[in-house]
Order: structure tokens, then sequence, then C-alpha cells
């Protein structure tokens, strides 16, 4: 046999063991790496979607609270539309109110975040709870129920002004409003508490005595509130003048905000304004 056969023979026996080794090797590191999880667990927590259409991020289970309260998580339900509830343990409702998720496209998780202004309690354990309706039968669904301290029974007193044809029965100035007291938790907050109770229009039983509102009584929100050197920006979202016709009407919706303001002294001017617009507002 020639030289040259059996050198290619050697070569490609060498070239053969190289590669086992480097096989074997790279085996060998495989074995001892720690193994990475399979499935939804290499999902890094942050980015996993919750087992539930309703979560609760603010404020967490056994917490102490004041007023008011702001109440941010995540949901994916119907339309966007989340529930809130604050009840006494016992099961005495409290309150009740709604906000939005801001989901980016329909069956997507979205954050929603509301403020709430407690009203007088008598007792300072509470539940949160926060839910979304059936579309089908209205019942409640995914209910998240956080058990919650109030740190103080402390109450405040408020003023909201509202329309009465009793006490102004010829309705001869439209910017005649007339005031109400409501007593709500203290709090440092007080003129926005005052606008956000002024929103919800009169109850019961200020009604069984004629006081009515002009404002929409439906969705009006109150975007933010900034006082000023003495005047206060009230902003409100797009359904404060939703169809809202005529000057006498306009009127008496910007008395009832302003004179609902100006009953602090710190507030000599009002400024009222629609996602920020002004000029173009509340039209007759």
């Amino acid at each position: 046999m020639t030289l040259q056969p059996l050198f290619k023979i050697f070569l490609v026996i060498f070239i053969v063991v190289v590669a086992a080794g480097a096989y074997l090797s790279f085996s060998n590191k495989t074995a001892d790496a720690p193994q990475q999880p399979t499935g939804e667990s290499q999902i890094p927590p942050q980015t996993q979607e919750p087992t539930s259409n309703v979560t609760v991020d603010s404020p967490k289970p056994g917490e102490t609270i004041t007023s008011p309260v702001v109440i941010k998580g995540q949901a994916r339900v119907f339309e966007n539309n989340v529930s809130l509830r604050v009840k006494y343990a016992d099961g005495r409702h409290i309150l009740t109110d709604f906000t939005t998720a801001l989901a980016p496209d329909i069956g997507q998780f979205g954050p929603y975040e509301t403020t709430l202004f407690l009203p007088k309690l008598d007792n300072q354990n509470v539940i949160l709870e926060v839910y979304w309706g059936s579309p089908k039968d209205g019942s409640d669904l995914d209910v998240v129920s956080i058990p919650l301290k109030v740190a103080s029974l402390e109450t405040t007193k408020v003023k909201v002004y509202f329309n009465n044809d009793r006490l102004d029965p010829e309705a001869f100035d439209c910017i005649e409003v007339f005031p109400v007291t409501r007593e709500m938790s203290k709090t440092q907050s007080v003129a926005e508490l005052a606008v956000i109770e002024l929103l919800k229009g009169p109850n019961t039983g200020e009604r069984a005595q004629n006081y009515f509102t002009s404002i929409p009584a439906f969705a009006v929100r109150l975007n933010s509130l900034k006082i000023q050197k003495g005047t206060a920006f009230a902003d409100f979202n797009e359904w404060l003048d939703y169809e809202v016709a005529g000057s006498c009407r306009v009127q008496a919706i910007r008395s009832q905000i302003e004179q609902t303001l100006k009953q602090f002294p710190s507030i000599r001017n009002v400024i009222i304004s629609i996602n920020g617009r002004i000029d173009d507002i509340l039209q007759p």
C-alpha cells in the first residue's frame, strides 16, 4: 500500500475522532446546564395574563385607606365596563360606581383607574368589590373582594347646588340655584368631593323636596380640578353638554358648577372646560 492512501485513511480517522470528542463535550455541558422550563412558565411574570378577567392592583387586602381611595387594576370585560361597590362586612351597601378599562382591542386586558370618595361611615371595616356584569342576565362576574380598613370615621360637610321649582316656582332667573348639604368621610380634597357629589344629582330625599339638576344625569365625569391663584379649572368629559339645548339650561349648568366651587373661600373664579376645550362648550 502506498503512503498516499494510508495518509487519507489516517486523516479520515482523525476527523472522526475530533468530531466525536466535540460532540461528547457539548453533550456533557448541555446535561450539566440548568433546564429551561417549557410552556407558559417561560413567560416573565409581569407579562403573564391573569387567570381572572378582573384584577385589582391597588389597594391591597387589609390595607388602611383614607378618602378618596384610588383603585387600579386590569380588566378584560364586555364593552370595557368595570363595576365597583363598597359595602360593610355585614353586607350593607355603601356605594356603587363604574369605570372604563382602556383595553387596546376586544378580548384584551386594559388598565383601569378610578377614585372613590367615601360617604359618612359607621364602621371602619369595609369591603371593596370589583367585577363586571354579564351581558346575558346582568349577574356579577369575576368578583374580586378586597377587605379594607378606613383610617378614620371623621366627617366633613360640603354644599352642592341644584335647581328647585318649589323655591323658585316661576324660574325667572336661570342661574338661581339652591344648596343642599352632604356629609361625607373626611378628606383633604373637599372641592373635588363637592363637584363629584354635584354630578350624582339629588338623592331620593332631595328630589322629594323638589330639587333637580340641569346637568345631564348620565356618565358625566370630572376629568380634573386644579386651583391656581383663586381660580378653579374644572375639566369634564364630553357628556357634560351632550344634547344640552337652550340658553336657560346652559346658564343653570354653569351656575350649579360655579356656586358649588365658590363655597370655598380659596376659589373666586371658575373656568369650565370639556376635555380641555373652553370656547365652544355649553352653547345655547
